[in-house]
């Protein structure tokens, strides 16, 4: 999910840099397409940013010993919960 997020957001990008020349050499209908595009990029792009898997948690120094230890027994044991 996370390439089509860049591409997403790569496309909708190119088609907003692209409005300022089609709008100078182009008619007025061409310019409204392409700002389409550019907003049915980028809905696609946050579309795809609340489809984003969990981020996993992982033992990190910042945590305290205890914040490790029940990563470490989740990760372990998925199916368990406290």
């Amino acid at each position: 999910m996370k390439t089509l997020r860049i591409v997403f957001c790569i496309l909708s990008c190119i088609c907003v840099l692209a409005a300022i020349p089609i709008g100078i050499l182009c008619d007025v209908i061409y310019l409204l397409l392409d700002l389409f595009a550019g907003l049915a990029f980028g809905g696609a792009m946050l579309l795809c940013k609340k489809r984003a898997e969990p981020v996993q948690r992982t033992t990190d120094y910042m945590n305290s010993e205890e914040e490790n230890e029940a990563i470490r027994r989740e990760a372990e044991h998925p199916d368990e919960k406290e």
